[in-house]
């Protein structure tokens, strides 16, 4: 994947293509990933501030679920019909804004407030993200691969991060880590390309009934599965060491323990994607 820069007229804009765009989408995924992955981390600590049960603590896990896995289908329906290039941005921007605010929220209901707007800000960069990498260059295949993985090593960065930045500096100084976030959804906004409409071809429809009814029903229905088991191990282990082992709230174990498999995650990304062609 060779990079290209090129000026798009009439503004004369600078769009960049190929590897180069790869790159930066999956260095912008890391960092949106890095601090989705806050919660599961900040979870004992949270419990541990709020007295939040279980059950309070499941529904915080369900909300940042649902807000930001969920929805995706609207806003890839959103980014069909009013462009890629702002909505990955703006859902970048958005969601480590607020979800590098967790570990200070003031309040119970703040939390959910932050989990479920800025879930929605996760949503909107994912697809819009996918499909601006899928079309970068001419391996679409380990492109989407690059941009998985990606994600899934912003995912073993966040946990050591975050508790790096609480025990060195202070919980109050974790916000910090959503500025990368924000310096990369400008960036986005400003150099990847916009892809224009052929002359002719109307909008396409805003929900498209077809797709649930063969091979991309099933892959949600596989994906659904998978992520059942992958959001109920990420968040229970946190808890577990804490309750079960006696680990403290803190401890650089729980990032560790969760790095480790995301690291796995992202290297399984890596090898998929390289391979997509040949199998």
């Amino acid at each position: 994947m060779a990079m290209k820069v090129s000026l798009t007229a009439p503004t004369q804009r600078i769009a960049l293509t190929g590897g180069g765009l790869a790159a930066l989408l999956a260095v912008a995924h890391v960092a949106n990933d890095a601090v989705t992955s806050m919660l599961s981390t900040l979870l004992p600590t949270l419990q541990g501030r709020f007295g939040l049960s279980a059950t309070a603590l499941a529904l915080l896990v369900a909300t940042l679920s649902f807000s930001s896995s969920v929805t995706q289908p609207l806003f890839g329906a959103l980014s069909d019909r009013f462009g890629r290039r702002a909505l990955a941005a703006f859902g970048l921007v958005l969601s480590v804004s607020l979800l590098g605010l967790l570990a200070v929220a003031p309040s119970i209901w703040a939390l959910f407030g932050l989990l479920l707007v800025g879930g929605l800000g996760s949503a909107a960069f994912h697809p819009a993200g996918t499909s601006i990498a899928r079309t970068s260059g001419a391996n679409p295949g380990l492109a989407v691969g690059l941009f998985s993985a990606g994600g899934m090593l912003g995912l073993a960065l966040g946990p050591v991060a975050v508790l790096a930045v609480a025990t060195t500096l202070g919980l109050g100084f974790t916000p910090l880590l959503m500025a990368p976030g924000i310096l990369l959804g400008m960036a986005v906004n400003l150099v990847a390309p916009v892809q224009p409409r052929p002359a002719g071809v109307a909008r396409p429809r805003f929900f498209e009934p077809r797709l649930i009814a063969g091979p991309i029903g099933l892959l949600v229905i596989a994906g659904v599965f998978m992520e059942v088991a992958f959001v109920a191990f990420t968040n229970a282990v946190p808890l577990w060491l804490v309750a079960e082992r006696g680990i403290a709230r803190d401890d650089a174990l729980l990032g560790w323990t969760l790095t480790t498999f995301y690291l796995a995650a992202a290297l399984g990304g890596i090898a998929a994607g390289a391979i997509a062609r040949r199998v």
